[in-house]
């Protein structure tokens, strides 16, 4: 039963956040909003432009004559899963990263915290 317990808590901690946004999800409201709309959101989509171009995304030419957008840490433009989302549309991949990033904390976190150290 332990084991049993113990299997199930990532799925548990998996589908938690799912659930809790799923509302959300299905009416098509961005997942991350305040913060998220206003400076998450534009900076990586521009990214997401940039790669789908075939361009490394260094420059924003959006905000004020340009800014770094390559060596600024809200974009995340190297972040690992940036160019796979780039294939997708700004809307959804900005929703995968954001119920990715929530629904994968938790189990990650359950698997770190309970492996016995060596």
């Amino acid at each position: 039963m332990r084991r049993l317990r113990a299997a199930l808590l990532p799925v548990l901690l998996f589908l938690l956040p799912v659930i809790a946004y799923a509302p959300a999800w299905w009416e098509g409201r961005l997942l991350g909003p305040g913060d998220g709309a206003a400076l998450h959101f534009p900076l990586r989509a521009a990214a997401w432009e940039s790669w789908r171009g075939g361009d490394l995304p260094d420059w924003n030419p959006a905000i004020f004559l340009g800014t770094p957008l390559l060596a600024a840490y809200r974009p995340g433009v190297l972040f690992p899963l940036m160019l796979p989302l780039a294939l997708l549309p700004p809307f959804t991949a900005f929703q995968i990263l954001v119920m990715g990033s929530l629904a994968l904390s938790a189990p990650i976190w359950s698997g770190i915290s309970t492996t016995p150290p060596p």
